[in-house]
């Protein structure tokens, strides 16, 4: 039971005050009810917190994942269901409220911000420190090329099976390239991302295998990081099932989690995909034409490697 404390903030969470709100039925308790992450929360979760405020504030981002639930995607669909789960997205859509969009980021960079804001109509705006470090001076210079020197993506373009969720080219620049970064730096909070659980599990085979468990190093899908902020991101994409890497909200997560650089991994044929969202298409295309490398395992990869093995 969370009682309201004049002159006090209650924090709480709503599995918590779940029973509270099902249980008042005459005027609600607290003055006022913010609800922070509002993306995750359902449609049901609204309809508590106003029982339990007379007034509510809902912080959230439309842009962002919507909350995980047991039902498959095929189901939600099916059976409508998909306004009870996405709430915030359900009542920033239909219901008589203000609306506002905050236009600042104090995460990415101004490249990235550019980037990012294509998923905003344009109008973000980086207020990030202009003299953060944005580049690894002990970096070898061939990954080195690899990293913006304005921070924010890359693309990565290389040759992949179609159908293969354990791509060996992205499994092993991944894991050169994490190696790399904590051997000049170990302080580096790395983020190895993927939509696939098979896909993660490989990358985390691949990668931990080879430079060990790191309190620094996280390998794991773009559901379950939402609210993460990493130093270098490397988000990598199968050639399979392109709607659900490149789905709109996710894609937006995966390469909006680092302060500093993402490196996209993709099949060198990944702008020829159909059923591609709009906004994905412009984003990678942008890249593509900006700041992107084709590298063949068989060639350029491997003579990196053994340029990196020689120089350590």
């Amino acid at each position: 039971m969370v009682s309201p404390q004049p002159g006090k903030l209650i924090l709480s969470t709503f599995y918590i005050i779940s029973g509270q709100a099902a249980k008042t039925y005459n005027e609600p308790p607290f003055d006022y009810v913010i609800v922070d992450e509002a993306s995750q929360a359902l449609l049901a979760m609204f309809g508590g917190a106003k029982l339990l405020g007379k007034k509510n504030i809902w912080i959230g981002d439309t842009k962002q994942l919507p909350p995980v639930v047991a039902l498959s995607d095929d189901k939600v669909n099916r059976k409508n269901y998909g306004v009870l789960v996405d709430g915030l997205k359900a009542l920033s859509v239909n219901a008589a409220l203000p609306v506002f969009q905050l236009t600042e980021t104090h995460r990415l960079t101004d490249r990235a911000s550019n980037y990012t804001g294509i998923f905003y109509q344009n109008h973000l705006k980086s207020r990030v420190k202009k003299n953060i470090r944005l580049s690894y001076q002990d970096m070898n210079y061939e990954f080195g090329n690899f990293f913006n020197p304005k921070g924010g993506p890359t693309l990565i373009k290389t040759n992949m099976k179609v159908g293969d969720y354990k791509p060996e080219n992205a499994l092993k620049f991944s894991t050169e390239l994490v190696k790399h970064l904590l051997s000049i730096n170990d302080k580096i909070h790395i983020s190895v991302l993927t939509y696939f659980i098979e896909t993660t599990k490989a990358l985390q085979k691949n990668i931990f295998q080879t430079v060990g468990y790191h309190k620094n190093l996280l390998i794991e899908t773009v559901s379950r990081v939402q609210g993460l902020t990493t130093d270098v991101a490397i988000y990598v994409i199968p050639n399979s099932s392109y709607h659900r890497s490149l789905e709109n909200r996710l894609f937006n997560v995966a390469t909006s989690r680092s302060k500093r650089h993402t490196i996209i991994i993709a099949d060198k044929n990944v702008l020829t995909r159909s059923q591609v969202d709009n906004e994905v298409n412009q984003y990678l295309k942008k890249l593509d034409n900006e700041f992107s490398f084709y590298v063949p395992f068989e060639t350029k990869l491997a003579k990196i490697f053994a340029k990196i093995k020689k120089s350590t």
